[in-house]
């Protein structure tokens, strides 16, 4: 059982509780669409807010955005190891009905333990 016990704020205002803090930009992780962190516990402490910190912005660089997010995701698309990170991602998207599911057939889980160890070696 897990309980949270303190709220934490952004400089302006906003708590990190169920909302966390959203990147300008993403990365694959796998879990995007899974019902993990926080905010899926029956017990999270609500989002809220309190008055902003008085702080100066360093500057603007919300111009950039859009040009970043476009070499990022050329990046994500030309990088071999972003490649193999997004195969591993579909495969577990596609193992996760599975996930308890073991063959008791020895030469059906040997064959998967075979295409696991030659697909890691491979990188």
């Amino acid at each position: 059982m897990q309980y949270t016990i303190q709220k934490f704020y952004r400089v302006n205002g906003g708590s990190t509780q169920r909302k966390g803090v959203t990147p300008d930009i993403i990365m694959p992780t796998g879990n995007e669409e899974t019902e993990t962190g926080e905010k899926f516990e029956d017990n999270a402490l609500p989002w809220d807010s309190i008055d902003a910190a008085t702080y100066v912005k360093s500057g603007d660089l919300t111009a950039f955005g859009p040009e970043l997010l476009k070499e990022h995701n050329a990046r994500i698309a030309k990088d071999p190891e972003f490649q193999n990170i997004m195969k591993d991602i579909a495969r577990f998207n596609a193992m996760k009905d599975k996930r308890n599911i073991v063959s008791l057939n020895y030469a059906v889980r040997e064959k998967e333990n075979n295409e696991d160890d030659a697909t890691r070696l491979a990188r």
